[in-house]
């Protein structure tokens, strides 16, 4: 094993991963120990040493993430990980025996070079927060093989991934400590002062240079406490926060403070700390795959945007509802009115969704959607989804007589070409509430919706039909 470095989302572990990449592939195996100890950490170290693909590392608390890369040839990417992660699981497993499911926790994601539209940061990203979605997964107790018996997918990608292990100083020491580590090691930007594991104060390298070099900066500083000179009120927040929220208030400091590194904790404890360009970057990543996702008609949110927000409120386990809402006859509209109105219709609805949902919901307690085509999803709280799907259709039925310019509409024609006496594109919202009362799959709820939109589609008009999943032939 050569040189390891460490530091989760910084330019150093983007450069090495696009090397790993060119050579074959990377993957990501994650640990969580549950119950750490000295032997756990023997056999931990012991590893590391033996793992030659090991290129880069990051310990956030009882969380460690490990970056593998492809050595030689002839073996793949995921055998090289497979071989590895066993290893760890087969040391690991020694030491807690039949204790093995509480002591710790492993994943693994590998991902082949990106393709040209990825970024390489957006493929780590994705690669953080799947193999971190695997915290509720537990080695085999069979065949030691770490298996994940459960996923959770985040929505949010939070700051505690960002969380880099920095210097620190006990309130006492001296600002000589501190200007003899920046001096030996010029790559850190600031140290931490910590007192009884929690943070209390932040000394950037940049400002105690300064404050070092002014007329009497020596004399009257270098041997005093840290505590006299530390800025005292550093940012800090929890490792649970999201990435967005730490930007903004990071960027909402007095301009003096506004580069200074945030603070992370856990439960209070300091447990790193990122810096300013590391979160912007993560925000950048994270629009570039919102961006790269989202459906180029309406620029709401795609399929696998869709996907992780149905998996994280399933994970949730908290009741939430769904509208599928479609358009009927939209065939018949593009073909009398052309495509181009066509687009501007499913627009129109996207629209409509946003205005209403923001009248009733909480920004962050919904979600919208873009399946593709006039199908949309909207998740939810339970609770307003009656005067939401009431408004929706009360709008919609007002507003798209506007598309028609003026002609009267009597008759339609359904997709097979048979003549409807109806007056125009109408609304169907179908309706699942989901109690969490059952484990359901993905399939489940894609099959009761399309059942659910049957019925709907039989009811002449705009309509909302619902039902909780539990009277939908679930057991």
């Amino acid at each position: 094993m050569g040189a390891v470095g460490s530091g989760l989302w910084n330019r150093e572990l983007v450069q090495a991963a696009d090397r790993h990449w060119i050579s074959g592939g990377v993957a990501i195996i994650y640990l969580q120990l549950r119950l750490p100890g000295e032997h756990a950490d023997k056999v931990i170290r012991q590893w590391e040493t033996e793992v030659e693909s090991l290129f880069w590392k990051q310990g956030i608390g009882d969380e460690r993430y490990y970056f593998l890369g492809k050595v030689g040839k002839g073996r793949s990417m995921q055998a090289i990980a497979k071989e590895a992660a066993n290893r760890l699981v087969r040391g690991l497993g020694a030491i807690c025996g039949k204790d093995s499911q509480c002591c710790f926790q492993l994943g693994t994601v590998c991902a082949a070079a990106p393709s040209p539209e990825w970024t390489i940061e957006g493929v780590l990203l994705h690669m953080i927060i799947d193999v971190h979605a695997q915290a509720g997964a537990r080695p085999d107790t069979d065949e030691r093989k770490g298996a994940s018996s459960s996923v959770m997918l985040e929505r949010s990608f939070t700051i505690g991934r960002l969380a880099s292990s920095i210097p620190e100083f006990q309130p006492h020491a001296r600002v000589s400590d501190v200007a003899q580590l920046f001096h030996t090691r010029p790559r850190e930007q600031g140290v931490a002062v910590v007192s009884d594991g929690k943070p209390v104060g932040l000394i950037m390298k940049e400002k105690l240079h300064q404050l070092l070099a002014g007329q009497f900066g020596l004399p009257l500083y270098y041997n005093r406490p840290v505590e006299k000179i530390m800025e005292s009120q550093p940012l800090v927040v929890d490792e649970g926060m999201p990435v967005e929220e730490v930007s903004q208030l990071a960027m909402s400091r007095e301009y003096s403070n506004l580069y200074d590194i945030v603070f992370i904790t856990r439960e209070e404890r300091f447990v790193g700390a990122a810096s300013i360009r590391a979160i912007l970057e993560s925000i950048t990543a994270l629009r570039t795959e919102e961006a790269r996702t989202a459906n180029p008609l309406t620029g709401l949110p795609g399929n696998a945007s869709i996907h992780a927000e149905l998996m994280g409120r399933m994970a949730d386990k908290r009741p939430f509802a769904i509208i599928y809402a479609d358009l009927d006859y939209f065939k018949w509209f593009n073909d009398c009115f052309g495509f181009g109105l066509g687009d501007e219709l499913i627009r129109y609805l996207a629209s409509l969704l946003e205005d209403v949902l923001s009248r009733y919901e909480e920004e962050d307690s919904s979600f919208i959607g873009h399946i593709g085509g006039d199908d949309f999803i909207v998740m939810l709280s339970p609770d307003s989804v009656d005067i939401i799907c009431a408004d929706l259709i009360e709008r919609f039925d007002r507003g798209v007589k506007m598309f028609y310019g003026g002609v009267q509409v009597a008759e339609v024609e359904d997709r097979y070409g048979n003549t409807v006496s109806q007056e125009g594109v109408t609304l169907s919202l179908s309706v699942l509430y989901c109690t969490n009362e059952f484990s359901l799959s993905l399939e489940d709820i894609a099959m009761y919706a399309a059942r659910l939109k049957k019925r709907a589609k039989l009811v002449k008009g705009s309509v909302c039909v619902s039902e909780p999943l539990s009277r939908m032939g679930h057991v």
